[in-house]
């Protein structure tokens, strides 16, 4: 039923997104005709329900058009319609044009250059890089082993599970190369090398080899069979080194005892062993310790006397010089100014010094007698002073020493205080002397890379048997050592 104009001028204002047209309304966005009606539009299929909303109310048609009705030359097509909806797509999906002409031909990024081709000697030469940078297979990677159960065998290798990854095979695989390459060089020591779970490479000796070395054993009552080394080494053991005038306690005991192990047992292999006594009979200390034997046992002082002073208990002796050092400031004067005559040469003051070391070295030979230690020389830290200067001026000439407050000092990288700053290793002190860091360094140096005919040890290896307490001390004398 058409509507009047009155009415039709009603519902255009009502619903601006529709015209009116002859006796109906049209959406102006395509087709739709009597908007009320329940139908489909056959272009943009949309469902267009009652125009009255839950309230009851009339509410307006939405914009886009869901009817299927049309009416004469004022439906649009639906072809446009079409385009329209493409139109839509295109927007959000927009894509930045090319700009053309000069402009867009000067922006143009440069069309990048063609790599030439890696010569040989390029490639040899990165591949040398990287095998020089990879890690080594050392003795630790083998991981050979003692069977964790009898019925494993004598020993398990468990190298292929550690070196397929590096690979990219499987363990197992690894480990069937590994008993391929062992079984001709184990034949009549091991029975067949076997393979067990993921890559377990088991060994077990043969019975006759067991006889056999059970026999060799038996008929060499020395070495009990054992070779000793084809390629001797020059071993230098560091051990006990008590302090002159103080007691041992049990950290200079227990680093006796394993010191001496160890060099029982470097004999034994065939190398060439040096034990040394890195006695502490030098320092601050000694300064107060003449200065007190100058007043109560004044004999001491006399290079033709101090022989037969008899010092009696050390310890007493020294907690009496230490109780006059913190009570008496003369004597803490005469103290200091003992130590420099000391280091100067000073004859009284070195034969009072002499006086002290023997009476200690009475009281350790005691403790060595009680262990059965032996040959154990002593390279106390004096016998490093004349090395002292010139360790100091290597290390400033290199640069790794420098002055800090007055002193100066090694900073070595990752060493730090509670507060982050860097820690200092201090080789010489503010008024001029030298510390223990000092005297190991000049120690190195005397038993490495000096050799034997120029006063020097020419040691190979050297062993240190100290108190975990003294690690990061060594740890940092071995580092400034590396770096010079």
């Amino acid at each position: 039923m058409g509507k009047s104009e009155s009415e039709r001028a009603s519902t255009a204002d009502e619903y601006p997104d529709f015209a009116i047209s002859g006796s109906d309304w049209n959406c102006q966005h395509c087709t739709l005709i009597n908007p009320g009606a329940i139908s489909v539009c056959n272009v943009c299929e949309r469902r267009r329900g009652s125009t009255r909303g839950r309230n009851g109310r009339r509410s307006a048609p939405p914009a886009i058009c869901v009817g299927v009705e049309r009416s004469g030359d004022d439906v649009k097509s639906h072809e446009a319609l079409k385009r329209r909806k493409k139109h839509r797509k295109k927007k959000k999906k927009k894509k930045k044009k090319k700009k053309k002409g000069p402009q867009a031909e000067a922006e143009a990024p440069a069309p990048e250059e063609e790599k030439p081709a890696m010569t040989a000697e390029e490639r040899e030469s990165i591949l040398s890089a990287a095998a020089a940078a990879a890690r080594p297979f050392t003795a630790a990677d083998t991981a050979v082993t003692s069977a964790t159960k009898p019925e494993f065998g004598d020993y398990q290798c468990n190298a292929a599970l550690s070196l397929a990854k590096s690979l990219g095979l499987p363990p197992r695989k690894v480990a069937e190369s590994i008993s391929e390459a062992l079984g001709p060089r184990l034949a009549g020591v091991f029975d067949d090398v076997e393979i067990a779970g993921p890559g377990f490479v088991n060994l077990r000796f043969t019975d006759e080899y067991l006889s056999d070395a059970a026999g060799l054993m038996d008929s060499d009552k020395d070495r009990l069979g054992v070779p000793p080394s084809s390629d001797p080494d020059r071993v230098v053991v560091d051990y006990s080194s008590p302090n002159i005038a103080k007691e041992m306690h049990v950290g200079h005991l227990r680093s006796t005892i394993i010191g001496d192990t160890l060099s029982n047992l470097l004999e034994f292999a065939g190398h060439d062993v040096l034990r040394l006594n890195h006695v502490g009979d030098w320092g601050t200390q000694f300064g107060m310790l003449v200065e007190h034997l100058r007043d109560e046992y004044p004999a001491a002082l006399d290079p033709e006397t101090s022989g037969d002073v008899d010092l009696g208990d050390l310890v007493a002796l020294y907690k009496a010089a230490k109780r006059r050092f913190d009570d008496d400031d003369d004597f803490k004067v005469r103290s200091r100014e003992g130590v420099v005559r000391l280091q100067a040469g000073d004859a009284q003051a070195r034969s009072a010094w002499e006086s002290l070391c023997a009476a200690s070295r009475q009281e350790y030979q005691k403790i060595y007698d009680a262990l059965g230690i032996e040959g154990l020389n002593e390279r106390g830290e004096s016998y490093y002073n004349p090395y002292l200067a010139g360790v100091v001026s290597d290390l400033e000439d290199m640069g790794l020493a420098v002055e800090s407050e007055g002193a100066t000092a090694v900073f070595l990288d990752g060493y730090e205080n509670r507060d982050g700053s860097p820690l200092p290793m201090l080789v010489r002190k503010s008024d001029g002397g030298y510390n223990y860091a000092t005297t190991d360094l000049a120690a190195i140096r005397q038993r490495v890379q000096m050799a034997r005919e120029d006063g020097g040890e020419g040691a190979d290896r050297v062993l240190y048997v100290t108190d975990a307490g003294q690690s990061q001390h060594f740890e940092m004398v071995f580092a400034a050592a590396r770096k010079s």
